[in-house]
Order: C-alpha cells, then sequence, then structure tokens
C-alpha cells in the first residue's frame, strides 16, 4: 500500500446488514446469538475486504493479486466498536487484515507475530508492542494464502487504558510496523506500516443515538520511522566480579547507525528496547576428543551408575560447611560427585582443533545451532515457540521492557588476585579500577576511540575483543553520513570455570588433580553458564531539541542476543583452593622428612642439594672452557 499523506479509507462496517433481524435482543454489542465472539471474528476475510474501500476507493482483487515485487502490507488497521460510554464498550477491540503478495509461508500462530504502534497523537509518546492473534486466512481458489485477519490481543489493563486515552472525538493511533514470523526462520521480520490512522464519529450502536447510521470514518498520515540494522556484542572484564574467581561482569550492548537525517529531531536521549531473559543450562566444552566422543551419546540423558561411561569431568575442588560439618566437593562436575553435577548435560562442545584450550572462545553461533536443533530433538515445553526449555535453567516469565536514558551509566567490576605469594596464599584481591566506572548507556562512537591496538579499542569502547574487527569495518562502512552509536542495555553474570578429565579407573590422575599436580591431569576442557537476551528489538528512541521530545518508533528485525562463551580466568582446572593445597603440601613435605629421618636418609638428601645448586655453575664452566678450546667430551 503506497503512502499517501491525507488519504481517506471508509469502511463500511460489517454488521450494518440484517442488524435489527439478528440483533434486536443483544442490543448495540454486535455479538451472534448465543456467541461471546464479536460477529468481525466469524466471517471470512476476502468478503469482509470487499465491503471495504482501501486508499479511497472500493478494494479490487485485481489490484491486490499475487505479486512477486510486493511487500507484506497491512491494508485495514480496523478499530471495532469503540464507544464513549462504558456500558457499550466490552466489544472495543482492534483488528488488522494483512496482505500477503509473495505468498511466503508464515507460522500465523506464533508468538512472536506482532503489531507496533503508539495511541494518541502526541509526538513524545512510547511505542508498544501486541501479539497479533490469528482470526481467519483465505482460502478461497487461486486466492490462497493471500490475505489474514488479526486481532490485536490486549489485556483488561491495556483495553482500560486505551479507553481512557483515546479522545472521543478524535483516536489516533500510530501504527510503525508489524511482525511475522516465516516458517523456516527463528525469528520474525519486521515490515514497515509508517502510517497514522485518525478514526472519528461512531459505528452503528456505538454513538449518544443507538438508531442512528454509522458516521464512523478513517483518515490516515505518514509517519516518520527509523530503520535499523543492528549488531551485538559483550564485552567483559579481564577479572572476576564480586560473586567467585569464577564469575565475570558482562556488560550486554548493541551497535547501529543512525542517519544524519535525524539530527533534525535533536540528540538522542533515551532508547526503548524489550527482550526477554535467559539462562543457559550448563555448558562443556571439551579440547579431549576421545571424551568427547564417549560423552556425546549421553547429552540430553539422565546418567546413571549402571551407565558405561568411563570418563568424568571436574572443576574447582573447594570445602563446604563449617568445623562441625565439613565437606570436600567438587564446585562443578559432570558423571562425578558435585556440589553442581550437571545430569543431563544439554549443551557439549567439540574444541579438539583448538592450539589452546585456556584460550578456546565458543562461537555464539555452535551455541545458536545447539538451540535450535533441540526443539526436533526433545518433548515438552518450548520457549517461544522455537527451543527447547530443557535448554535453559532458568526464563524469566515476561519480556524486560525498559526505556534507558542517556544518563545512565553502568560500574563494572573486575577484581584481580595479586602478585604476592601472601595474596596468592590467601586468595587476597584488589580492589576494581575506577577506569570501569562512568559507563554510559548511550554512547555516539568518536574517531579517537579507534585507535590503538584490538585489545585498547575493546577497552576504551566496552565491547567484546573478537568483534572489534568487525566494529571497525562497520563504523568505517557508515561514518560518513551516519552517526554510530553503542546502546548498553544491561548487566549480568558470566560463569566459567576450569575442568579436567580422565578416566574414572585411573586413581592416580584423581588423586594428582585433588593434590593441584597439574601435570598429573588432563586440563583440557572448561564449564560455562551465561545469560542470553531473546527478541531484543529497540522500539522506539526518544530525541530532544530545545526541551522538545519527539519519538521515532524504530524498524528492526528482532534478534536473539547470545555471547561468545570464553575460557575461564583462573585456569587452575581440578584442585582445591590455594591455601588447602599449600597447607596439604607443606604436611606432605614434613611427613617425607619424618620418613628419610627415621632411615638416614638426611645424609642423601644434603648431597643431592649440593649436586642441584653446583650443577648449573660447573656446566656453565664446561661450556667457556669449550670455546676456548680446552673443553671436556
Amino acid at each position: 500500500m503506497k503512502l499517501m499523506k491525507n488519504k481517506t479509507v471508509t469502511f463500511l462496517i460489517l454488521i450494518s446488514l440484517c442488524l435489527l433481524t439478528l440483533f434486536s435482543t443483544i442490543g448495540p454489542n454486535y455479538v451472534l446469538a448465543n456467541s461471546s465472539v464479536p460477529i468481525i471474528e466469524e466471517t471470512d476475510v476476502l468478503e469482509d475486504l470487499e465491503d471495504m474501500s482501501i486508499d479511497g476507493k472500493p478494494f479490487s482483487l485485481e489490484e491486490y493479486s499475487y505479486n512477486e515485487k510486493k511487500e507484506t502490507q497491512i491494508l485495514s488497521f480496523m478499530e471495532y466498536c469503540y464507544s464513549p460510554f462504558a456500558d457499550k464498550q466490552e466489544d472495543y477491540s482492534l483488528y488488522v487484515y494483512i496482505y500477503n503478495p509473495r505468498n511466503l509461508k508464515f507460522d500465523l500462530n506464533s508468538a512472536s507475530n506482532n503489531i507496533e504502534f503508539s495511541i494518541t497523537g502526541k509526538a513524545d509518546k512510547d511505542y508498544n508492542k501486541y501479539n497479533l492473534i490469528l482470526i481467519d486466512v483465505c482460502n478461497r481458489p487461486n486466492y490462497e494464502n493471500l490475505f489474514f485477519k488479526f486481532k490485536v490481543k490486549l489485556s483488561e489493563a491495556q483495553k482500560e487504558y486505551f479507553l481512557k486515552t483515546l479522545n472521543s472525538e478524535t483516536r489516533v493511533y500510530n501504527v510503525s510496523s508489524f511482525e511475522l514470523l516465516e516458517k523456516d526462520k527463528s525469528n520474525a521480520h519486521d515490515y514497515k506500516n509508517a502510517l497514522t490512522y485518525k478514526y472519528s464519529g461512531y459505528a452503528k450502536g456505538c454513538g449518544a443515538n443507538e438508531n442512528a447510521e454509522s458516521t464512523l470514518t478513517v483518515v490516515s498520515d505518514y509517519l516518520t520511522t527509523m530503520k535499523l540494522d543492528v549488531y551485538d556484542t559483550v564485552y567483559r572484564p579481564d577479572g572476576h566480579n564480586s560473586e567467585s574467581v569464577f564469575t565475570q561482569d558482562s556488560l550486554h550492548s548493541v551497535y547501529f547507525a543512525v542517519s544524519n537525517d535525524y539530527d533534525v529531531y535533536g540528540a538522542i536521549n533515551a532508547i526503548h528496547a524489550r527482550w526477554l531473559v535467559a539462562k543457559l543450562a550448563p555448558g562443556l566444552v571439551t579440547a579431549n576428543k576421545e571424551a568427547f566422543n564417549a560423552i556425546e551419546p549421553f547429552v540430553g540423558k539422565e546418567i546413571s551408575t549402571d551407565d558405561n561411561l568411563d570418563y568424568i569431568y571436574c572443576g574447582n575442588f573447594r570445602k563446604y560447611g563449617d568445623l562441625d560439618s565439613t565437606e570436600f566437593f567438587w564446585d562443578w562436575s559432570f558423571n562425578a560427585h558435585g556440589e553442581k553435577n550437571i545430569n543431563p548435560l544439554y549443551l557439549l562442545f567439540d574444541a579438539s582443533n583448538s592450539s589452546s584450550i585456556d584460550k578456546y572462545v565458543l562461537d555464539s553461533e555452535k551455541i545458536r545451532t545447539k538451540l535450535l536443533e533441540s526443539k526436533d530433538i526433545y518433548d515438552g515445553e518450548l520457549v517461544l515457540d522455537k527451543y527447547a526449555r530443557c535448554m535453559f535453567s532458568s526464563v524469566d516469565s515476561e519480556f524486560t521492557d525498559k526505556n534507558i536514558s542517556f544518563d545512565y551509566e553502568y560500574k563494572l567490576k573486575s577484581f584481580k588476585v595479586g602478585d604476592s605469594f601472601w595474596k596468592k596464599l590467601w586468595n587476597l584481591e584488589e580492589d576494581y579500577s575506577s577506569e570501569f566506572s562512568n559507563i554510559q548507556a548511550i554512547y555516539a562512537v568518536q574517531p579517537n576511540d579507534l585507535i590503538g591496538d584490538e585489545e585498547e579499542i575493546a577497552f576504551k569502547l566496552k565491547i567484546g575483543l573478537h568483534d572489534v574487527d568487525n566494529f571497525i569495518k562497520f563504523y568505517e562502512a557508515n561514518k560518513n553520513n551516519n552517526t554510530i552509536y553503542l546502546f548498553r542495555y544491561r548487566e549480568s553474570s558470566y560463569f566459567s570455570q576450569a575442568a579436567t578429565s580422565f578416566s574414572s579407573s585411573d586413581f592416580w590422575a584423581l588423586v594428582g588433580g585433588l593434590l593441584g599436580w597439574n601435570n598429573t591431569v588432563n586440563l583440557d576442557a572448561y564449564f560455562f553458564q551465561e545469560e542470553i537476551d531473546l527478541e531484543f528489538d529497540i522500539i522506539d528512541i526518544t530525541f530532544v531539541k530545545d526541551n522538545v521530545k519527539t519519538v521515532i518508533p524504530v524498524i528492526m528485525d528482532p534478534m536473539d542476543i547470545i555471547p561468545d562463551a570464553t575460557p575461564p580466568l583462573n585456569n587452575n582446572g581440578c584442585q582445591k583452593n590455594r591455601l588447602l593445597t599449600t597447607l596439604f603440601s607443606i604436611i606432605l613435605v614434613f611427613v617425607l622428612f619424618w620418613i628419610l629421618s627415621a632411615f638416614g636418609g638426611f645424609k642423601l638428601i644434603g648431597n643431592v642439594l649440593v649436586f642441584v645448586v653446583t650443577a648449573p655453575f660447573k656446566f656453565v664452566k664446561w661450556i667457556i672452557g669449550l670455546f676456548k678450546g680446552g673443553g671436556k667430551k
């Protein structure tokens, strides 16, 4: 549908025919006899359209047939049964008629199908998303799947707000876009509408005079919108946060280019976005190919003592309880006795091609692939109709919906273990630097921000180190006619702990791990757990100029933001805490000396120490003599 200013669209309300004969006993509610369903929800979508005028002229199938060159679009945004009188407002609702010229195969019952709009004509009014509930699909021969009828899902509270807020004389709906999910896609596409619909008058039976004919009309005007291509990144400081030595603060951000044409509205004052927080189930990344192959058949299955799985993984080993009740557990483990034993394991990743597990970054796309596959592997509940619920340890019950101001700031924690012996022994920490304070939520990137190596740029912009190259390319490609913004929208805590693999039959490897002797164990993996943001969407952006606020709705495809999994900060694997390991080693040395003293072994120890101390000097003397021609062979 072409965008035209001052287009007049006159709807012929569907209930005008046979009104007196069908509804004489139920008054102006316009429902079928013995039914609570409005008649508009019982009629055929194409028959509805054939009774309408679109763009000021009667609807014609010749103009709205299949066409590969046309885009999916709204034909009609219908206000139904609005009344300024409380006793006539029961059936007030909104309906959307959509034209599908390319015959795209949509998942028409998906929870991801939404429409975005605001009400009233104020420029500073926030926009919101509302779910679209399918009412009817065109099934007339030769026109199958060409037209859809949806109802806008409104809660009772939203409906009450609309009825109180809308002006009874002229009701304004600013419809910026709508989202539909194709069957082969994981996220919906956002289709631009960019029209303001101004309704006036009342349908028959909804005004003061119940017998008066319908005076309902609607005028549509162009609505300013903003299309954004959005990219995500997550920054994690190089130190741990205050939760534990295995957790890091994570700063979730997106970046995008805003055309300089929007400078007429002033500076960005706030960004309105929404997302659904979900915490992944614990994951295991291993560089041990044999262990990976052995564990893979058990992914997603509860492991019992009867299962013949000869590999176990363990993370940190620490003491729990108090003086009266003390137990030692693995912090995290798989197929072993642990404080947090992962059973079943749903996320397993092969890192056997990596040169070093402590530098291996698990790409977010590999996590995304596992999540997408889960729908067809596991039975049970789904998250947003696309991911198996078992892939998550928790999922928020509602979307987070925030309007974040430009002056909002973040403060990240980054503790590091000190360099001295005593700091390491007692796990003492240094205060985090003030450089991690005052991080702006909305930041316009400056040319100087991109000066330096990748680590310096990542630190200055607080973006992921592995995203720096793509960020620079994006900046260079868009800097001439746009301002590049970073939008830091939330923080989370990321967990990652080094893990050790060994066969359950390898007793001495297990003992070596307990004592912290890493040369006797396979330090070849890490556990991780992180929060992701499902269907992240920027709804609108507020600009301010001369104290005047202007809210511009945003057109963007919702996106699932899944950060990379990064290796642990403390790659100490299957060890006890430092103090416990050190004290145990000291006790072991004393025991060894006691045994040697009992058998007269101190003389032998003395000879060995003399040899160890003098050997380097003797070797250097021999080398010098060799170069002088006097060395003995």
